[in-house]
């Protein structure tokens, strides 16, 4: 087949400068934990849906950077219940006085955020 036989390898003395990892203790899951800015890593996802993270180059820690020989697995909670749509009273529509809303939703200590954009609109008749 011809070529050199050798294998593309990434020079580990260079390496991406950015969020180190916070690895906390070895086999112990914590919020806290974070996989540092890398490139070049493998990933996939299980037929669970866990997403696996491997290795690549980036930053270690506080201690600069390098080839990295860490796994990460992230696995999402599937018993979260999705939220119920939220209710608006009165419903949505336009109108021409001042209206007080009232917003409910059937989905117990659901957060809801909503974002309100107020804008004027000019009616220009033509003939």
């Amino acid at each position: 087949m011809g070529g050199s036989g050798l294998i593309p390898m990434h020079d580990c003395d260079e390496f991406v400068y950015g969020q180190p990892g916070v690895y906390g203790t070895l086999g112990a899951p914590a919020l806290g934990n974070l996989p540092g800015s890398r490139q070049g890593a493998s990933s996939w996802t299980d037929n669970s849906g866990d997403f696996w993270l491997f290795g690549g180059w980036g930053t270690v820690s506080s201690n600069g950077g390098g080839c990295l020989n860490d796994l990460w697995v992230y696995q999402p909670v599937p018993s979260l219940q999705a939220a119920a749509t939220p209710t608006f009273n009165p419903p949505g529509g336009n109108y021409t006085t001042a209206q007080s809303v009232t917003i409910g939703g059937a989905t117990p200590n659901a957060v809801t955020q909503i974002t309100v954009f107020m804008r004027r609109i000019n009616s220009v008749n033509k003939p």
